[in-house]
């Protein structure tokens, strides 16, 4: 990036991205109010809110917690990815 002060150039650095290029919650149990704390802090680190993801395993508790829902549905089903810790996905289904 190059900067023009009276006429002269001056060329500033710009700052590296601090996050990744796309970000991954595994097993995501937080209450609806730390999303817009975690877009805030992905939109600061320029990374687009597309390429933010939250897994959701049912082999967790807090998958049938009645706030899981509304968690899901703020997010939005493009960002919502379905964990399974089974090494055969056959089986997914019975798990649910």
């Amino acid at each position: 990036e190059v900067e023009v002060m009276d006429g002269q150039r001056k060329r500033r650095k710009t700052k590296p991205k601090l996050l990744p290029p796309k970000i991954y919650f595994h097993a995501f149990s937080g209450k609806a109010g730390v999303l817009p704390s975690i877009r805030s802090a992905c939109t600061k680190g320029n990374i687009s809110l597309e390429d933010v993801y939250f897994g959701f395993p049912p082999a967790i508790k807090n998958f049938y917690a009645p706030k899981t829902p509304k968690i899901m549905k703020e997010i939005g089903i493009s960002q919502l990815l379905l964990e399974t810790d089974l090494e055969d996905a056959t089986n997914a289904w019975d798990d649910l």
